[in-house]
């Protein structure tokens, strides 16, 4: 009996103790790297069909690993 008393009066100090709240961590996020194509010089020109384009030329291995990559938009008279 007194082993059944001496876990209850442990249970009751354990649910007596009193709960320490921690702050909520705030995870602040750096704002996303704007990421642009490249837009490389005019440095050669192709005629097909009778329609001229004007060419950016990737001369470097940098420059053509990238590529057309990110580009958003070209106009209809040009091309890499």
């Amino acid at each position: 009996m007194s082993q059944w008393l001496g876990i209850v009066v442990s249970f009751l100090l354990l649910g007596c103790t009193p709960i320490i709240a921690t702050e909520p961590t705030h995870v602040v996020q750096a704002p996303a790297k704007e990421v642009r194509g490249q837009n490389l010089p005019i440095s050669a020109y192709a005629t097909i069909a009778g329609q001229r384009f004007e060419l950016e030329v990737a001369k470097t291995p940098q420059q053509q690993q990238t590529g057309l990559m990110y580009r958003t938009s070209l106009a209809d008279n040009r091309g890499m």
